[in-house]
């Protein structure tokens, strides 16, 4: 995560004073994940069964797909917002409005 992302708590990233983007070098990934990439095991639930609502622990991500979506669709961020809140009424337990908007 990198500025400016935010953190679930609400609190903004942050770069540490004195230091910039580009100063370091970057480590590389695991080869562990690159072998998950390259052999396309992901194992992520196809977007259409993410419409009937998730469990708790998958919300979050579940929700983050869609919105990935719809955005992609050329969706408005307050279709977005809106479509968001109906889909949090088909999981077991919704999520807060203010995550749901964040």
């Amino acid at each position: 995560m990198v500025p400016p992302s935010t953190h679930l708590s609400g609190a903004e990233y942050k770069w540490v004073e004195g230091h910039n983007l580009g100063e370091k070098e970057l480590i590389l990934l695991p080869d562990v994940f690159l072998q998950k990439v390259a052999e396309g095991t992901t194992n992520k639930p196809l977007l259409k069964e993410l419409y009937k609502g998730v469990a708790e622990g998958g919300r979050n991500h579940a929700l983050a797909r869609l919105v990935g979506s719809w955005i992609e669709k050329g969706m408005t961020l307050e279709e977005c917002v809106e479509s968001a809140a109906i889909w949090n009424q088909r999981n077991s337990q919704a999520l807060t409005m203010h995550e749901v908007e964040t």
